[in-house]
Protein backbone atom coordinates (compact mmCIF):
# COMPACT_ATOMS: atom_id res chain seq x y z
CA UNK A 1 0.00 0.00 0.00
CA UNK A 2 1.62 3.27 -1.08
CA UNK A 3 1.39 6.52 0.43
CA UNK A 4 -1.92 7.85 -1.43
CA UNK A 5 -3.84 4.43 -1.00
CA UNK A 6 -3.09 5.39 3.02
CA UNK A 7 -4.36 8.84 2.63
CA UNK A 8 -7.59 7.72 1.11
CA UNK A 9 -8.22 5.25 3.25
CA UNK A 10 -7.72 8.06 6.32
CA UNK A 11 -10.06 10.34 4.46
CA UNK A 12 -12.64 7.78 4.10
CA UNK A 13 -12.38 6.92 7.79
CA UNK A 14 -12.65 10.27 8.52
CA UNK A 15 -15.32 11.30 6.70
CA UNK A 16 -17.42 8.82 8.21
CA UNK A 17 -16.07 9.19 11.89
CA UNK A 18 -17.43 13.08 10.86
CA UNK A 19 -20.70 11.90 9.36
CA UNK A 20 -21.47 9.70 12.64
CA UNK A 21 -20.41 12.43 15.17
CA UNK A 22 -22.99 15.44 12.94
CA UNK A 23 -25.68 12.75 13.57
CA UNK A 24 -24.82 12.15 16.89
CA UNK A 25 -24.73 15.64 17.66
CA UNK A 26 -28.20 16.28 15.89
CA UNK A 27 -29.50 13.93 17.90
CA UNK A 28 -28.40 15.26 20.99
CA UNK A 29 -29.89 18.51 20.24
CA UNK A 30 -33.20 17.18 18.92
CA UNK A 31 -33.47 14.79 22.82
CA UNK A 32 -32.52 18.40 24.34
CA UNK A 33 -34.60 20.17 22.33
CA UNK A 34 -37.60 17.79 23.62
CA UNK A 35 -36.29 17.60 26.78
CA UNK A 36 -37.09 21.85 27.20
CA UNK A 37 -40.40 21.11 26.00
CA UNK A 38 -41.18 18.49 28.31
CA UNK A 39 -39.88 20.17 31.68
CA UNK A 40 -41.78 23.76 30.48
CA UNK A 41 -45.07 21.19 30.34
CA UNK A 42 -43.92 19.42 33.22
CA UNK A 43 -43.59 23.26 35.28
CA UNK A 44 -47.15 24.43 33.55
CA UNK A 45 -49.03 21.79 35.37
CA UNK A 46 -47.28 21.64 38.17
CA UNK A 47 -48.27 25.25 38.27
CA UNK A 48 -52.06 24.62 37.80
CA UNK A 49 -52.27 21.94 40.17
CA UNK A 50 -50.56 23.80 43.17
CA UNK A 51 -54.74 25.81 42.83
CA UNK A 52 -56.23 22.18 43.15
CA UNK A 53 -57.24 21.00 46.56
CA UNK A 54 -55.21 17.91 47.91
CA UNK A 55 -56.46 15.26 50.08
CA UNK A 56 -54.15 16.35 52.79
CA UNK A 57 -56.05 19.94 52.80
CA UNK A 58 -59.13 17.65 53.37
CA UNK A 59 -57.06 15.71 56.47
CA UNK A 60 -55.69 18.82 57.81
CA UNK A 61 -60.02 20.52 57.87
CA UNK A 62 -61.24 17.12 58.93
CA UNK A 63 -59.01 16.73 61.99
CA UNK A 64 -58.96 20.57 62.77
CA UNK A 65 -63.10 20.35 62.76
CA UNK A 66 -63.07 17.25 64.48
CA UNK A 67 -60.32 18.95 67.44
CA UNK A 68 -62.64 21.88 67.62
CA UNK A 69 -65.32 19.83 67.93
CA UNK A 70 -64.22 17.90 70.84
CA UNK A 71 -62.58 20.68 72.47
CA UNK A 72 -65.55 23.32 72.07
CA UNK A 73 -66.01 23.83 75.73
CA UNK A 74 -67.47 27.63 75.59
CA UNK A 75 -65.57 29.37 72.75
CA UNK A 76 -68.21 28.24 70.46
CA UNK A 77 -71.64 27.60 71.82
CA UNK A 78 -73.19 26.29 68.42
CA UNK A 79 -70.94 23.21 66.98
CA UNK A 80 -72.03 24.76 63.23
CA UNK A 81 -68.40 25.80 62.27
CA UNK A 82 -66.77 22.47 63.37
CA UNK A 83 -69.23 20.71 61.98
CA UNK A 84 -69.13 22.29 58.94
CA UNK A 85 -65.13 21.69 58.45
CA UNK A 86 -65.49 17.85 58.89
CA UNK A 87 -67.76 17.81 56.34
CA UNK A 88 -66.12 19.92 53.41
CA UNK A 89 -63.22 17.80 54.77
CA UNK A 90 -64.88 14.66 54.31
CA UNK A 91 -66.28 15.88 50.71
CA UNK A 92 -62.64 17.30 49.56
CA UNK A 93 -61.14 13.49 50.41
CA UNK A 94 -64.30 11.66 48.74
CA UNK A 95 -63.54 13.95 45.59
CA UNK A 96 -60.00 13.09 45.58
CA UNK A 97 -60.41 9.39 45.88
CA UNK A 98 -62.70 9.61 42.61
Amino acid sequence: MDQKEFEDKLDGYAERISQAAGESVKKVEEAFDKGKANLKEDMETRSESRFRSSPRMGAILFGVGLVWLLASTGFINHPIVPILLIAVGIFLLVRQRR
